[in-house]
C-alpha cells in the first residue's frame, strides 16, 4: 500500500501530524529582509550588512470534527503556543522548518456554521545557533603588588588619625 505525505500539515519534530486541521483556508508568509545604514556627512547616508529578520507566518486552518476532536484540537495548540517545540509547515511548494507557534486565536461564526473550529495560528522562525565559549587562561602578575587595584565593594568606616586629618584639611 502505498502512503502519501499531506500536501498541507504541520509537522512535529518527530514528523508525525502535531496539529490536524481538515482544512487550511490561508497561508500568508512575510521573509524580510533590512539594509543596516549609518549616516555620514553632509546628510548622506552609507548602507552596509543586510540581515534577514525570521519568517512570519499566519495561517489558518478549520476543523469540523466533534467536541472531543475540538478539545484535542485546542489542547495541542495549547501546548504548542505555550512551550518551546518546534515544528514544520508543509506545504505543496515548499517545507519550512524551524517554526514555533508563538500565538493562536480561534473562533466559531454563525456564517461559518457553529460545529466548524476556525483557528489563526502565528509561527515565527527560530533559527538555531551553537555558542561556542573559549576558556582563556588568566595568567597571575609575577609580584603580587603589579596587580591593578580590584574594587572590592564596602570597606568598613575606619577613625581618622591626626595626621590623616593634616593631610585632608591642612595645618589648624
Amino acid at each position: 500500500m502505498l502512503t502519501r505525505e499531506p500536501r498541507w500539515a504541520i509537522l512535529n519534530e518527530k514528523g508525525t501530524l502535531a496539529v490536524t486541521f481538515d482544512s487550511l483556508l490561508s497561508i500568508e508568509i512575510k521573509n524580510e529582509s533590512q539594509l543596516l545604514t549609518s549616516p555620514v556627512e553632509e546628510g548622506g547616508f552609507a548602507s552596509y550588512n543586510k540581515t534577514s529578520t525570521p519568517l512570519d507566518i499566519h495561517v489558518v486552518g478549520a476543523s469540523s470534527a466533534s467536541e472531543s476532536g475540538h478539545a484535542a484540537l485546542l489542547a495541542a495548540l495549547d501546548k504548542l503556543a505555550s512551550g518551546t517545540e518546534l515544528v514544520s509547515l508543509v506545504t505543496p511548494d515548499q517545507e519550512y522548518r524551524h517554526l514555533n507557534i508563538e500565538s493562536y486565536s480561534t473562533k466559531r461564526t454563525a456564517a461559518e456554521g457553529a460545529t466548524l473550529l476556525v483557528a489563526e495560528l502565528h509561527l515565527l522562525e527560530v533559527r538555531q545557533v551553537k555558542v561556542q565559549v573559549s576558556k582563556a587562561a588568566i595568567r597571575s602578575p609575577k609580584r603580587a603588588t603589579s596587580a591593578s587595584a580590584v574594587d572590592r565593594g564596602q570597606v568598613q568606616a575606619q577613625e581618622m588619625n591626626e595626621s590623616t586629618m593634616r593631610s585632608l584639611f591642612g595645618p589648624k
